[in-house]
């Protein structure tokens, strides 16, 4: 499901009473993202992968998105809040081991902060992927302010491109730049 205008390349999770589970199939279908109210497991063809991280993320309001080859994925975590604290975690599968990426979503904060001139106490801005290159080898983040304490001014957002494979920025780009760039993944009222 996707909300708000953002790309449909991201599905939201919508656990309710009656729905316990929601399951989220790569491209190729050989593998499976299970979201539930205990977090997050994967599947490769049917058996479950050893994956302990993925029950620390809360599934509540998360959103997660395959890239077109299957061999990674991103969920951005809510942290359950919807509105701030929002976090890209960036995973590959190789064979059955999913190797966590940390790096995209620490540089994606330090370049945003370094750009925006923060005040030491002001918080992080929300982190999340929004697409995928037609390659699968580069992801598509966006980051902006908080509603409290923002680190910029209200609304401040900026893009950027990932590599995958390196973890590391490729591109960043300013509010206008990621308007013109990344326009069909961008939410209706950024557009």
């Amino acid at each position: 499901m996707t909300s708000e205008g953002w790309s449909p390349q991201i599905n939201r999770e919508c656990l309710t009473d009656d729905v316990q589970w929601n399951f989220f199939p790569s491209p190729d279908k050989a593998k499976t993202i299970v979201a539930s109210k205990d977090g997050f497991s994967v599947t490769v063809d049917g058996t479950r992968v050893f994956w302990p991280e993925g029950k620390e993320i809360s599934a509540s309001g998360s959103e997660v998105s395959w890239s077109p080859t299957s061999e990674a994925f991103f969920i951005n975590d809510g942290n359950g809040s919807g509105l701030d604290g929002w976090t890209l975690k960036v995973y590959t599968i190789s064979g059955r081991q999913i190797v966590n990426h940390t790096l995209p979503n620490t540089e994606i904060i330090r370049r945003f902060r370094m750009d925006l001139r923060c005040a030491e106490d002001a918080v992080d801005p929300n982190v999340r992927g929004i697409g995928w290159s037609k390659s699968g080898a580069h992801l598509y983040a966006f980051a902006q302010t908080t509603v409290n304490q923002p680190c910029g001014e209200p609304g401040d957002f900026r893009g950027f491109v990932v590599s995958v494979s390196r973890g590391e920025l490729l591109r960043f780009y300013s509010e206008v730049q990621t308007r013109n760039h990344f326009r069909h993944l961008l939410p209706y009222n950024m557009r």
